[in-house]
């Protein structure tokens, strides 16, 4: 076990990186639904913002529609938006 962990290892592993990924996607969709519903004009400014912090692919083109259109484009293709940091690789993969 010391040099190589086992199967159930990785996996147990891989499976925390998913859900924290997950809770990632998460809290960056929360957050730009809430600045949507609240101000709409500062979506543009803090999208981006969010996104870097939470290590989110932000689709520049959506911040250049109007305000109402933004969150609806940047909330698309969830399972995109999260940027390979190189813990979400599965361990099996690397």
């Amino acid at each position: 076990m010391r040099g190589r962990p086992g199967a159930f290892v990785r996996t147990s592993q891989d499976l925390n990186q998913a859900a924290l990924d997950r809770s990632r996607l998460e809290r960056y969709l929360a957050a730009v639904r809430e600045l949507s519903d609240s101000d709409p004009a500062k979506l543009n400014e803090a999208a981006p913002l969010l996104a870097r912090s939470l290590a989110i692919k932000v689709d520049d083109k959506c911040l250049d529609k109007i305000p109402q259109l933004q969150a609806p484009c940047l909330t698309q293709g969830q399972e995109s938006l999260i940027l390979n940091d190189g813990h979400s690789i599965p361990s099996w993969r690397r």
